[in-house]
């Protein structure tokens, strides 16, 4: 199945992103962004990022999650191009903070349990292996996401790797601002659909 694809708009550019869960629809709508920006297929998974997000909704949810990438490919300069996502109902919505780090690789374990406890940066890993963080599914699932209630309060915790930019090998075709509100919608049939432009 095809993950996105991109629309048509007069001012600003779009996409359709596809997926059977919400993460598999999350992690497409990220792919569908920074394939608008440069060419993936060239891009390494030689960094992560740990990020964790609330959302009141699935579409306010979505856009904080395009966005806080957008925010660290305008601060810490990496293309993202692979993602492990959950996104999980929580109870207690004020107790999560958002935030976002770069893992540290030690002893090729990537310790997402403690990372949730830290709240000083990590240090910089370049490069990390694809088994080095299989933890990812050791997110703590203490409450389900019910997927047909849209609105619940939401949890997104995810790994986003990627390479740093390197306009030699990843030159900028389209510069995005930032992920909009504009004809947003998500929508669920046999799977999820969301359409989502961009402010460039």
């Amino acid at each position: 199945m095809i993950g996105f694809r991109t629309l048509d708009h007069t001012a600003d550019i779009g996409i359709k992103a596809y997926g059977e869960t919400l993460e598999k629809l999350f992690c497409n709508t990220a792919l569908g962004m920074f394939s608008i920006v440069t060419d993936l297929d060239k891009v390494k998974s030689s960094r992560n990022f740990y990020i964790q997000i609330k959302g009141e909704d699935r579409e306010n949810l979505l856009i904080k999650w395009l966005n806080e990438l957008l925010y660290l490919f305008d601060t810490e300069y990496c293309l993202f191009n692979r993602f492990d996502i959950k996104i999980n109902e929580i109870s207690d919505y004020n107790l999560y903070k958002e935030k976002s780090y770069e893992l540290s690789n030690d002893n090729n374990i990537c310790k997402l349990n403690n990372l949730l406890k830290d709240t000083k940066d990590t240090k910089y890993s370049e490069e990390v292996e694809d088994k080095e963080c299989k933890e990812i599914n050791k997110f703590n699932n203490s409450s389900k996401h019910k997927e047909n209630d849209e609105n619940k309060k939401l949890l997104l915790k995810a790994v986003a790797w990627g390479e740093k930019v390197d306009l030699k090998k990843h030159p900028i075709k389209i510069s995005i601002k930032g992920a909009t509100y504009h004809k947003l919608e998500i929508k669920k049939n046999e799977i999820y659909i969301a359409s989502i432009f961009f402010d460039v």
